[in-house]
């Protein structure tokens, strides 16, 4: 994480630096809570039992090719997203069969219906959109916008597992090999802009919706066949930033 903070930091001085002057460019900085869950396409077999906090921090940048509409793109890490799930497998299932875990108390690799499982996902992650914003609104500083669609592709860089089974319980498990790699999702968002002393440094507000396009996790296999459910990424998220 400390490496991936670094290279965020890195890139806004260099835009900073690269970018000071008045022109077209725009770049800032985000924190971003949130709530994620994961959507199952086979609800007969896998149920939602809840929701990840989540927080995401990264680095901001507009292109304005004319005077309210723009190119938005940027680079963030965003952690914990995932969720709580039940699997109603009417039997006994493998739902890590890449990750080979060890667990002292139970059998990992054989759990009952009624299994529950919270997935952990951090991301790094790189947004496009095209973002469009009003004039001042009255004399209050204020400009509204929104961006859609906000396309995202996003690289897990750690993916974590607490189970809770009929046979046994286990936190901290490491999931990678059964998780995909890749994540790719649309959404859109909107907010103000607030500009408290001048038209070059603004303060950001907005909400994004976000909406998975493929399944992040590998397959579960029961009685030795792949019964291959998916499960895929929503998230909303509140963003505070700053512009320069």
């Amino acid at each position: 994480m400390k490496k991936i903070v670094i290279l965020l930091l890195a890139v806004l001085c260099f835009s900073q630096n690269s970018f000071a002057q008045d022109g077209p460019f725009k770049f800032g900085i985000h924190l971003s809570p949130g709530f994620s869950w994961l959507n199952p396409t086979d609800d007969q077999t896998i149920s939602r039992a809840g929701s990840n906090i989540l927080f995401s921090m990264g680095v901001m940048g507009d292109y304005y090719f004319a005077e309210n509409y723009a190119f938005a793109g940027g680079l963030n890490y965003t952690l914990n997203q995932g969720g709580k799930m039940t699997y109603n497998t009417f039997g006994t299932a493998t739902f890590f069969p890449d990750s080979q875990l060890e667990v002292t108390n139970f059998n990992i690799d054989s759990l009952s219906s009624g299994t529950t499982i919270t997935r952990q996902l951090h991301y790094v992650e790189i947004p496009v959109s095209l973002k469009m914003r009003t004039n001042e609104l009255g004399n209050s500083m204020l400009r509204g916008w929104a961006q859609a669609p906000v396309f995202t592709i996003g690289f897990n860089s750690q993916a974590r597992a607490e189970v809770n089974a009929p046979e046994g319980s286990a936190e901290k498990l490491n999931i990678g090999k059964d998780t995909d790699f890749m994540n790719i999702s649309w959404g859109l968002g909107g907010g103000v802009e607030f500009y408290p002393n001048d038209q070059q440094t603004a303060i950001t507000a907005g909400v994004f919706f976000q909406s998975g396009l493929v399944d992040v996790t590998n397959n579960i296999f029961k009685d030795g066949q792949d019964i291959n459910p998916s499960e895929r990424l929503t998230n909303i998220i509140v963003r505070l930033g700053v512009m320069f």
